[in-house]
């Protein structure tokens, strides 16, 4: 198997043909890379728009749709298959119903990445002492996180939820904490609870 570094270098000669619209030479070094590298899901996602963009080409349009449907499968944690997926359903075979399935499955998946990393962000910011910019990736992160899951704004049990804040634009968001960033959220609320104005956080349950 080829290493790292030459099939990161073959990527680049894929993209310089690409750019320069010598999408048959493209598709001739795509062919090659996933004898190699069969199960890397960017390859395939390649494939397939290669083959679109092809005037003569051995291969058909419901190949390069099972190679998105084997990107997706490969990888189904990367929006890049799914959006290219949804592309192709939409564009190419005119069907916007399952072109929604894919665009909604890669907006959840780019969605929990962008959270994922404002909260790092936000966390790195915070050990900088970096406060105010550290409090934007946290509220874009919160904003984010209740835009995914309108109902986590209800109540908790006890009648009240864990924290309310104003973002910039002086808007009251109620934040109730679960879901897999629960805790990142928490612990970054009550760091910046000590320090954040008050027309920052206006409500902040104690860690139990």
């Amino acid at each position: 198997m080829k290493s790292v570094k030459s099939y990161q270098q073959s990527i680049n000669k894929v993209l310089r043909c690409w750019k320069n619209g010598e999408y048959k030479d493209a598709l001739r070094l795509v062919d090659g890379l996933l004898a190699e590298w069969p199960g890397n899901a960017r390859l395939h996602v390649l494939w397939a728009n290669l083959v679109q963009l092809q005037d003569e080409t051995e291969y058909t349009l419901t190949e390069a749709k099972q190679a998105l449907i084997r990107a997706t499968a490969l990888d189904d944690d990367s929006p890049a298959g799914h959006l290219e997926l949804g592309h192709f359903l939409n564009a190419v075979q005119d069907n916007p119903g399952e072109a929604a399935a894919a665009f909604s499955r890669a907006a959840e998946v780019a969605r929990r990445q962008l959270i994922d990393a404002l909260l790092g962000q936000a966390g790195a910011l915070v050990e900088l002492r970096s406060r105010d910019a550290a409090w934007k990736c946290l509220e874009e992160a919160i904003r984010l996180l209740n835009a995914s899951s309108p109902g986590d704004e209800q109540d908790t049990e006890d009648g009240e939820t864990d924290f309310a804040i104003r973002d910039t634009s002086g808007r009251i968001i109620e934040v109730r904490l679960q879901g897999p960033f629960s805790d990142r959220v928490r612990d970054l609320l009550h760091e910046l609870c000590s320090h954040a104005r008050p027309k920052q956080i206006l409500r902040c349950r104690p860690s139990e």
